[in-house]
């Protein structure tokens, strides 16, 4: 019994070496400006250029907020509509 309690604990430890390893994820922003998720759809494994975002934009192909006659984009509503054109 004695050995089994010292493998728990040595388990017990690992873990806690593995948790405090772990980065904690970066915030994404619920609104980005065009270059922010250009960068954000890249480091998604999305390749879409600043131009081609425009255009889809204008087309009303992915949806655009515009705060103070500038356009933004939610990330995750444009991560839902690339994940189901797949």
């Amino acid at each position: 019994m004695p050995a089994r309690i010292d493998e728990i604990l040595a388990e017990i430890k690992e873990l806690k070496a593995l948790f405090q390893s772990v980065t904690k994820r970066e915030e994404i922003p619920k609104y980005m400006d065009i270059d922010t998720t250009v960068a954000e759809l890249h480091r998604q494994g999305i390749k879409m250029s600043k131009s081609t975002l425009y255009k889809k934009s204008a087309c009303g192909l992915i949806p655009v907020h515009k705060i103070d006659n500038r356009i933004y984009f939610k990330i995750n509503e444009l991560l839902k509509i690339y994940n189901n054109n797949e």
